[in-house]
């Protein structure tokens, strides 16, 4: 792949990232916290809201690596390119979320 190439693939796809997650937050946010399902989801578990985050995300990673051995043992297999957006996307967008978790965390421990 030349470098314009890759360069383009990158732009899109954080432009598609970013427009997920824009788009999420009126769905699963609350009014004034952006991570809300995440600590919802772990008070529901009694879990911290990180390793809610973590349970939903494995769910991805798993369909990812499912993908990959796929596509190692048949080397002519090619996932389509929907399948790659969307379950690419959903991991760039939970790493992304995991960060906002860890930001959260770290200003409230800075808050005491």
């Amino acid at each position: 792949m030349f470098h314009k190439e890759f360069d383009i693939l990158v732009q899109n796809r954080l432009s598609s990232c970013s427009g997920i997650l824009c788009n999420k937050d009126k769905e699963y946010s609350s009014a004034d916290d952006r991570l809300h399902n995440f600590k919802k989801a772990g008070r529901f578990k009694d879990q911290d809201p990180i390793q809610a985050l973590d349970g939903m995300w494995l769910k991805h990673r798993v369909s990812i690596d499912d993908m990959v051995e796929r596509m190692i043992a048949d080397p002519l297999y090619v996932p389509d390119r929907e399948l790659v957006t969307d379950k690419l996307g959903d991991n760039i967008n939970y790493t992304l979320l995991l960060e906002g978790l860890i930001e959260d965390r770290r200003n409230e421990l800075e808050g005491l």
